[in-house]
């Protein structure tokens, strides 16, 4: 059966984060019953304004029994994990025994969990945190396992600053690894639509994993030239010392103060951007929208406008 949006409780983890950004607004115009998870009061506090009807709940992710709580009554999850986190294996350990339960106890029906594009590279250390979730997910039952997909995005076109770019009178980007390497990209408005649509269709993704692009690989020299595109302007390339770009990758996912334990991710990031690419083909993105994905030179004219309007 496909999902109910009078009755049905839905559940968003890391609902103060970036790819709950995008997709809570598609939810709320959809259900009637939200559950949002965040870490902080003031996340708290800022969710609970812009979604006033919602059951939003400041919880522990790591903690097994404030997870147990999260999930009682909740009928599907969209499941993003605190990436980079130094327990995010445990995290999603706990997530999912908690859906196992409420499984057999409730009217639990739909695991989503966003993980990422080739989770099984062992030296990125978020993607193997992800992996070691994913099999855990794989292995939830015996004779009834959970009702799983498994989203599986790559890098996020959002990571790139263009409003902080547009803003400059000689436009530098910030590069974060090699320019020269190539990446795919999604955006986070197509991520969104694709979760929805599951939550939506429910029993149709039962066991589906997907592989989800928005471009295929494109270097971050064209994203500068497709920002310079959007500006009028051109955008250079700068590419700091590695101790800087650590750091500074670490608080943007992490926060100012970053566990020393994470920040090892954030260099194993780096170092292994700059040997390879992680790249994939929007076709299955484009199969389950049923439409072209958002493109580089869209997106960028896009964040130019939103950035001139913020200034207006």
């Amino acid at each position: 059966m496909p999902s109910n949006p009078d009755s049905d409780l839905i559940l968003v983890t890391c609902a103060s984060g970036k790819q709950a950004s995008p997709l809570l607004p598609l939810l709320a115009k959809r259900y009637k019953r939200l559950r949002l998870a965040v870490g902080s009061k003031t996340s708290q506090e800022r969710i609970k304004s812009l979604y006033p009807h919602a059951d939003v709940v400041q919880t522990d992710l790591a903690d097994p029994q404030s997870m147990r709580e999260l999930f009682r009554g909740v009928t599907a999850c969209y499941y993003v994990g605190p990436s980079f986190h130094h327990h995010e294996t445990q995290c999603g350990y706990h997530a999912i025994d908690a859906a196992v339960k409420e499984t057999k106890e409730g009217n639990f029906k739909h695991f989503v969990y966003s993980s990422v594009l080739n989770s099984q590279f062992r030296k990125l250390l978020n993607h193997d945190c992800k992996r070691y979730v994913e099999e855990y997910l794989y292995e939830s039952g015996t004779l009834q396992h959970l009702n799983y997909t498994v989203l599986k995005p790559c890098n996020f076109i959002d990571m790139f600053p263009i409003q902080m770019i547009a803003e400059q009178a000689q436009p530098v980007y910030p590069a974060p690894w090699d320019p020269n390497v190539a990446n795919s990209l999604i955006c986070l408005d197509d991520l969104a639509a694709v979760g929805v649509k599951v939550l939506d269709e429910r029993e149709a993704h039962f066991f589906a994993e997907y592989p989800l692009c928005s471009t295929m690989p494109v270097p971050y020299t064209e994203m500068a030239a497709a920002a310079g595109r959007a500006l009028g302007k051109e955008v250079r390339i700068e590419l700091a010392p590695f101790e800087d770009r650590v750091k500074r990758l670490s608080q943007i996912v992490l926060g100012p103060d970053p566990n020393p334990r994470a920040v090892d991710g954030s260099e194993r990031l780096i170092l292994w951007y700059e040997r390879h690419g992680l790249c994939g083909s929007p076709k299955v993105l484009e199969m389950l929208l049923g439409r072209k994905a958002i493109t580089v030179d869209e997106w960028m004219v896009k964040g130019v406008q939103k950035a001139r309007a913020s200034k207006a």
